[in-house]
């Protein structure tokens, strides 16, 4: 599922900006790196302090929140492209 994000979250990225799309996406790599390193060091005390189950949960309901995004995203993406073509123009 997060997975799912990542390709509709690049897709657009690199819809907003078609004159440096390679740029977008390695700066969206770094942050999206540097991210993962932060949550695999909270990771281990998270699962010490409630468990596994529990950690995996929270996770699992995180995502499950951010799906509505996708959704947003999704409906409105085109709209935002073709604003930003124009003010670009």
């Amino acid at each position: 599922m997060v997975q799912c994000h990542f390709t509709i979250l690049h897709a657009l990225l690199i819809d907003l900006h078609p004159k440096s799309p390679s740029a977008a996406q390695a700066s969206s790599n770094i942050i999206r790196y540097e991210l993962a390193a932060a949550c695999l060091a909270v990771l281990q005390a998270a699962i010490d302090g409630i468990g596994v189950g529990w950690c995996f949960t929270v996770l699992a309901g995180f995502c499950a929140l951010c799906y509505p995004l996708t959704l947003i995203e999704r409906r409105r993406g085109m709209t935002w492209r073709k604003k930003r073509e124009t003010s670009n123009k």
